[in-house]
């Protein structure tokens, strides 16, 4: 099982890892504009930052992706309707992870309905088969900033963090109608 002590937090994880439990190997930090800074939620806003925990013990920072094309994916661990989702989202990831692309899973809840620990995303990641990011919005705080919808809703962001697209459940169709004219 991952470590579970607090580790220094890691600004740009990388983009990809052979096994979910695995730690992905680091990449250097991209250069961001001395202005970036999130100003709302909407579509054509600056997504705000946040930096949470993923089932590697380590922490990610949104804007650490900067220059990536990302989606954020919002879900519980509870919610089966997200599994499919979210093995939608890797198999889309590993198409075009090359091409510039991040995909990042926010879990409010775990199984349980409770706060997600380190443990429980390693324990989910593995289950799905996910080799992102998968993060734990422990005291939904950044649920609430984001004004998220709902479950399953998916915020697509160009390569400045820009909000450009927001799906709800999304068909693959609909999920790469939204990243790959962006990449």
């Amino acid at each position: 099982p991952p470590d579970t002590k607090s580790p220094s937090p890691t600004l740009w994880p990388a983009v990809s890892s052979s096994t979910p439990t695995e730690s992905p190997p680091e990449a250097p930090p991209p250069t961001l504009p001395p202005d970036l800074e999130g100003t709302g939620t909407s579509i054509g806003s600056v997504a705000y930052d946040f930096n949470l925990r993923n089932q590697w013990s380590a922490r990610t920072q949104l804007y650490g992706y900067y220059g990536t094309v990302v989606t954020v994916d919002w879900g519980a661990m509870w919610a089966a309707a997200c599994e499919p989702q979210l093995q939608m989202e890797q198999e889309i990831y590993e198409d075009l992870q090359e091409q510039g692309f991040q995909a990042i899973s926010v879990m409010i809840q775990n199984k349980n309905g409770s706060s997600p620990t380190t443990n429980d995303l390693a324990a989910y990641s593995k289950e799905l088969g996910l080799t992102y990011p998968v993060l734990a919005d422990e005291d939904t705080q950044t649920y609430y900033q984001w004004q998220v919808p709902q479950l399953g809703t998916v915020y697509v962001l160009d390569r400045e963090m820009v909000i450009r697209d927001i799906l709800e459940f999304p068909s693959e169709e609909e999920f790469r109608a939204a990243v790959e004219p962006l990449l």
